[in-house]
This record gives C-alpha cells, sequence and structure tokens, in this order.
C-alpha cells in the first residue's frame, strides 16, 4: 500500500463510527484525563494519540494513548522527530554499503572490519562536505 492509499485508508477509518467509539472508550479508560501531564479534560478536549499504526482500525488499547492537544503535539514532534533520525540513518547505512561495495567488494561485511570501515566512510562523508562548500 503506498502513502496515498494509506492516506485515505486513515482518513476514512477516523470518520468511522467505529473510530469514534474506538476512543470514546479509551477517553474512559484513562478517567477522562491526558495520560501525560494528567490535565482534566472533556471528550471535546482531549486527543487520542496512536502509538503504533500496525492495527489502524483493530487497535488494542495500549497502542493508543489519551492526551491534551499541547502533550499531542508534543508527542507528534517526538515521532517526527524519531522518523527523520530513521531516515537519516537509513540513508548512511545505504551509503556505507555502496561504498563499501565499491572500494571492498560485495561481501565487504565478511571480509572486513566493518567499524573501521563505518569511520572510514564517516571521514569520507565529511571530507566531501567540506570540499562542496
Amino acid at each position: 500500500m503506498d502513502e496515498g492509499e494509506w492516506r485515505q485508508k486513515y482518513n476514512t477509518y477516523m470518520q468511522s463510527a467505529r473510530w469514534r467509539n474506538t476512543r470514546q472508550d479509551r477517553i474512559k479508560m484513562a478517567g477522562n484525563c491526558c495520560e501525560s501531564c494528567g490535565v482534566s479534560g472533556t471528550y471535546n478536549t482531549l486527543q487520542c494519540h496512536h502509538l503504533t499504526y500496525e492495527r489502524l482500525g483493530h487497535e488494542d488499547p495500549r497502542d493508543l494513548k489519551i492526551l491534551c492537544i499541547e502533550c499531542h503535539e508534543k508527542e507528534d514532534k517526538k515521532r517526527e522527530h524519531a522518523t527523520e533520525e530513521r531516515r537519516v540513518e537509513a540513508r548512511f547505512e545505504a551509503g556505507l554499503d555502496t561504498y563499501a561495495r565499491k572500494k571492498y567488494g560485495l561481501y565487504w561485511e565478511d571480509r572486513h572490519d566493518a567499524a573501521h570501515i563505518e569511520e572510514e566512510f564517516a571521514d569520507w562523508l565529511e571530507r566531501k562536505e567540506d570540499n562542496y562548500w
């Protein structure tokens, strides 16, 4: 499923009676309070934050966290930051693999010290960036 299809599925689900019921039940379980800061809220001021989307539409109560608007914004920013860190790490790992394959061959991890090559690649990236600017 591509991003557009997933987003459509998500938006449709978020408008459904099933989601409204799940959300309402979860707010009641939380005692009508933000589970982060403890502020008391109402159905309209509390939001239901997905900790994971793995079971979207069939959430386990542990998949959801009830938050006030301010805490929800903070959690979303944390998730965005973590997602960006994973993207940066994945780009680094892909670049490292390409660099090492070109320099040391296809099975470089089996024949060479991976930590040393990772350090070598990081130094190469730094020199490349210094020369770019």
